[in-house]
């Protein structure tokens, strides 16, 4: 049941396929931009309630989102036309999980998810 129920999630993801092992290692160079898109799908992934924190999120990206186009009104503009709603809360969860170990990092290549 819980398998099922996370193979919902796994059509959001644009780097974790939900096939690589639970150990698997990156497929994407640390320096890579996309190797941190891929370690919070995977994160996401093994949450148990992704479901409910996806749905608490809808309420927070409207916000952030108006923030981003605020500050950086090109790249957001096509950054929140190019994702759904729901890509858009993973990239919301990605970034509030990067930030929680990186707090200094100025978190612009969200906007490449």
């Amino acid at each position: 049941m819980e398998e099922e129920y996370k193979l919902n999630i796994i059509p959001e993801f644009k780097y974790f396929k939900g096939d690589e092992l639970e150990f698997a290692d990156c497929p994407f160079d640390e320096t890579d931009y996309r190797s941190k898109f891929w370690w919070g799908e995977r994160m996401l992934y093994r949450c148990t309630n992704h479901e409910e924190l996806l749905k608490e999120y809808e309420k927070s990206i409207v916000d952030w989102c108006k923030w981003l186009l605020e500050h950086k009104p090109n790249q957001a503009a096509r950054f929140i036309k190019l994702n759904t709603t729901r890509q858009l809360c993973v990239a919301f969860y990605i970034a509030l999980l990067w930030g929680k170990w990186n707090p200094y990092d100025n978190q612009e290549w969200i906007l490449e998810y």
